[in-house]
């Protein structure tokens, strides 16, 4: 998702949510070696993410078609809230990472993916 705004540049930020979650969920559509299951559950977060005001019923239908059961609809649901509220609360209160936990993070990450981590936190999108 951020890397779909990312690549609107200034325009993203005079977007509208709803049309930053239309942009984002346009682009979602056509990534490769995903399943429709997945799309649809990429498409329901970017909307519930970036325009939480616009979802409707149709959002929850789109992955009802698409396979997943209730049970399975509630744990995305479940798991985006959660990390909106983690994020928002990272962001907002200014926590950073200490060189202890960058230690950790490599060994549950791996080098390779704690790198990328670090190129998008630090504005080298790839």
């Amino acid at each position: 998702m951020v890397r779909g705004l990312h690549a609107l540049g200034e325009e993203a930020a005079a977007l509208p949510p709803v049309s930053g979650a239309e942009h984002v969920i346009a682009g979602l559509s056509g990534l490769p070696g995903l399943g429709e299951a997945e799309r649809a559950i990429l498409r329901f977060v970017a909307r519930l993410t970036l325009a939480p005001r616009s979802m409707r019923a149709r959002e929850v239908e789109g992955l009802r078609v698409a396979g997943l059961s209730e049970r399975e609809i509630h744990d995305v649901v479940q798991v985006c809230a959660c990390f909106s509220f983690m994020n928002r609360l990272a962001d907002g209160t200014g926590v950073t990472l200490t060189r202890e936990r960058e230690a950790q993070a490599r060994e549950l990450f791996g080098d390779a993916a704690w790198e990328r981590h670090l190129g998008w936190s630090e504005g080298r999108l790839a």
